[in-house]
């Protein structure tokens, strides 16, 4: 998906069950900063102003999940599940209108997530490791 004048984004595409295709954005390594922190609470508690959709995302205040893919060298991502028939041809679930309507809104919250960390968080480090995605 393009996001910007040279700016693009990838969604993949993964068929997880008959009727069940899950959507990923691959932020590499960069949620290990959460999910391996001594004490996520306190994390927590010191992002909660600057960085409310991170909150969200991790306490499941969203259509979304953190997942990490453990058969891919530990990356995480993003994901979101939708519902479909997956035993037609690819090329029909590609160009299905949930599935679009899917990738757009899985999409834009990965936008809105990295602009907010870029912007609003207290942690440089964090924004500097979103310059290493």
């Amino acid at each position: 998906m393009k996001a910007g004048q040279g700016v693009y984004g990838i969604v993949n595409f993964i068929i997880t069950g008959d009727t069940q295709i899950t959507l990923f954005c691959s932020w590499g390594n960069f949620f290990d900063r959460v999910t391996k922190h001594e004490d996520v609470n306190k994390l927590f508690k010191m992002l909660e102003k600057s960085c409310p959709t991170l909150i969200k995302l991790f306490t499941g205040g969203t259509d979304f999940t953190c997942i990490t893919l453990a058969h891919e060298n530990n990356i995480g991502g993003i994901s979101m599940e939708i519902s479909l028939d997956t035993r037609v041809p690819v090329i029909q679930l590609l160009a299905h209108p949930d599935v679009f309507g899917a990738v757009d809104k899985l999409f834009s919250f990965n936008c809105k997530l990295y602009n907010e960390i870029s912007t609003s968080c207290p942690f440089e480090g964090w924004k500097k490791g979103l310059r290493e995605l």
